[in-house]
Formats: structure tokens, C-alpha cells, sequence
């Protein structure tokens, strides 16, 4: 006598498959541009500059200007490499509105070139 199991559920795509494209492209472009900001930020405490480390460590609450200067990195960095992200998106061929065939320029004449 067979056991008879039963079949498991299908398999659920993957949560990157069901994201758009372009908050996926938008997503990598945010996470390396916050990156760099913490890299930044990290730079900038540990090189000292302006005195900036001092400052931070003879402050009485020290979290808060670390805390605000690496959010402030990284919403900065993070903006502007989805901003280069999106503006160096490749663009399609430019639509010339126009029927090849049609050599008429719209002003009604069927002539192409105008008189000036």
C-alpha cells in the first residue's frame, strides 16, 4: 500500500525578480553611492581634518555629530550616483514624428522648403 505525499507548493520567484528594473538599477546606484559616503565619512574622522576628530571627542555627546556627519554623507553620495545613474541611462533612437514618405511640412502648401 503507497503512501501517496503530497507534491510541495511551487517555488516563489525570488524578491529581486519581482522588483522593477529600474528600482533594481536605482537600488545598486543608491547602495554604492552610500559606500562611498561611509568611506567618505571615515576618511575625513580618521585623517582628522579640520580638527573634526578632536572636536568629536572632547564633545559631551560624540554620537550625535558622527550619527549626523555619515547621514549627511551618505544622503549626499547616495543622491548624486543615482542621479549619475539615471543621467547616463542609454536613450533610444529620437522619434522623428514624421512619415518619410510625407514631404509635406505641415504649412499646408505640400511644398517642403518655404519661401522666405
Amino acid at each position: 500500500m503507497p503512501i501517496d505525499l503530497p507534491t510541495p507548493p511551487p517555488a516563489k520567484p525570488a524578491a529581486r525578480e519581482r522588483w522593477p528594473k529600474l528600482l533594481t538599477f536605482l537600488a545598486v546606484h543608491l547602495a554604492f553611492g552610500a559606500a562611498i559616503g561611509v568611506a567618505f565619512s571615515s576618511l575625513v574622522i580618521m585623517s582628522n581634518v579640520s580638527d573634526i576628530k578632536t572636536l568629536i571627542a572632547e564633545s559631551a555627546e560624540p554620537y550625535l555629530p558622527v550619527a549626523l556627519l555619515y547621514a549627511m554623507n551618505i544622503l549626499t553620495f547616495g543622491a548624486m550616483s543615482m542621479g549619475i545613474g539615471v543621467m547616463t541611462l542609454p536613450l533610444d533612437a529620437p522619434c522623428d514624428m514624421r512619415d518619410p514618405q510625407d514631404r509635406d511640412d505641415g504649412d499646408g502648401t505640400g511644398s517642403s522648403q518655404r519661401d522666405d
